[in-house]
């Protein structure tokens, strides 16, 4: 197993509406997944709960960027504030087969987020039914299952590029797009993951997805291999 340079989540559709529309709920929905037993107990403890969009293997990970630690009573405090002190019910779509484990994670979501009162009805579907709804955003649901994947560059950039007002996008912030397009055009490598860097503290405080875990690779040998090695899968 080697770290991929992937962090599964739930995105939000942010721009349809809705209780996610409201950064209190989203991040009080962070605040409700105990992500570190997930790593632990669904990915052997080869996984780690994620932070940010990124993952440390990536250029332009933050590591002063904590996320969300899991804390039910802050979750229950926020979707209060949020309007929601009964909790609430949310609609997701999201595929299986694609990670380890990533049925028994989302199980485990749905069952994280009953404790806070909020109940997650999500429908399977098949990647070739994800894909025309994630490119044109025609999302019914509050969220979907979603892949923040930083290769083949193994650069935030490309995360970020996508995620955050992309054409039809269903989670946009102006100034976190500005910073993003900023990135795009620095030529000092410093500077530019400075920006890259500021990126993960905006874009984490904002929540625009729950993130799950920094997923992992599996690999398998035949015996007598030797000298295998991962750059970039």
């Amino acid at each position: 197993t080697v770290p991929a340079p992937q962090v599964m989540s739930l995105a939000f559709t942010v721009t349809n509406g809705g209780p996610v529309a409201d950064v209190r709920v989203r991040q009080a929905l962070n605040y409700g997944v105990d992500k570190e037993a997930i790593a632990k107990n669904l990915l052997a403890g080869r996984g780690k709960g994620a932070t940010q969009g990124v993952t440390p293997t990536v250029n332009g990970y933050n590591s002063n960027v904590k996320g969300y630690p899991y804390d039910p009573a802050k979750a229950r405090q926020l979707l209060t504030a949020a309007g929601f002190p009964n909790g609430l019910t949310l609609a997701a779509d999201i595929t299986v087969g694609s990670f380890p484990s990533d049925n028994l994670i989302y199980q485990a979501v749905k069952a994280d987020l009953a404790k806070i009162n909020v109940t997650l009805n999500y429908t399977t579907i098949t990647f070739a039914q994800w894909l025309p709804q994630y490119l044109r955003n025609t999302w019914k649901g509050d969220a979907f299952g979603l892949s923040w994947n930083s290769a083949p560059r193994g650069d935030a950039s490309r995360p970020y590029e996508i995620f955050v007002c992309k054409s039809n996008p269903f989670y946009c912030n102006q100034a976190e797009n500005a910073l993003v397009k900023s990135a795009q055009t620095e030529l000092n490598g410093a500077k530019r993951l400075a920006i890259l860097q500021e990126v993960a503290v905006r874009v984490t405080e904002s929540a625009p997805a729950l993130y799950l875990v920094e997923q992992i690779d599996l690999y398998v040998l035949g015996q007598g291999v030797r000298g295998f090695s991962v750059e970039n899968r």
